[in-house]
Order: structure tokens, then sequence, then C-alpha cells
């Protein structure tokens, strides 16, 4: 059976060992994926991304990028849609990025791109 390119194990085993390389190569994926205007797609690369930056320790870009992707998930729909082996990972890096820039911070890091589309 073929693997998913998203899949957890996929990120476990090709990207956390560097994640310099999956900022990247997610940074590319939401490049494409706005040309196209694909939501999905950009909220998936968005956590992708922010996973990555919780990885290397930039908390509050990670908030950032979670608060980002969830409004692509908003407008999907629904939370990861037919990724749901992404759950554990988003649930994992996010309360490293908790941990790493505190509650607060992070609840103000996240909200960030919501309170900048309100106005």
């Amino acid at each position: 059976m073929r693997q998913r390119p998203f899949s957890s194990k996929a990120w476990r085993f090709r990207c956390r060992p560097r994640p310099a390389d999956a900022v990247t190569h997610a940074r590319a994926l939401l490049r494409d994926k706005r040309t196209v205007g694909d939501a999905f797609g950009l909220g998936l690369g968005l956590d992708l991304l922010a996973a990555a930056l919780a990885a290397l320790q930039r908390a509050s870009e990670s908030a950032v990028a979670y608060g980002a992707g969830q409004a692509f998930w908003d407008m999907v729909g629904h939370p990861q849609r037919g990724t749901p082996e992404l759950g554990p990972l988003r649930e994992g890096s996010e309360r490293a990025a908790r941990r790493q820039l505190g509650s607060d911070a992070y609840g103000t890091a996240y909200t960030w791109p919501h309170s900048r589309t309100a106005s």
C-alpha cells in the first residue's frame, strides 16, 4: 500500500528530523495552493508549516500559522477533512508551541490572523 504523502508517519520519518526543510516545503506548497485558490490545501499547508515551526522552537510563528490555518479549515467546513491522521500531529505541535510560548501569548498569536481580517 502506498503511503499518503502527508501522513503523520511520513512526517515522523521524513520531516521531523529536518524541520527546516519541512518549512521550506510547506511554504512552497502554500505558494502553489494560493495560486489555485485551494482552501483545503492552504489549511493543510499551514498545519504542516506550523508543526515544523514548533519543532524549530518558533512557537509564535507556529501559533500564527495554526490560527491562519483554522480560518481555512472553517471555510472548508471540517478540520483536516480527509486527513484525520494529522489531528495528533497538530495536537502535539500545538501543545509544544503553547509550552514554549505560554498559554496567553499563544492565544494572542493564534488569534492574530483573525483580528487582522475582522476590520
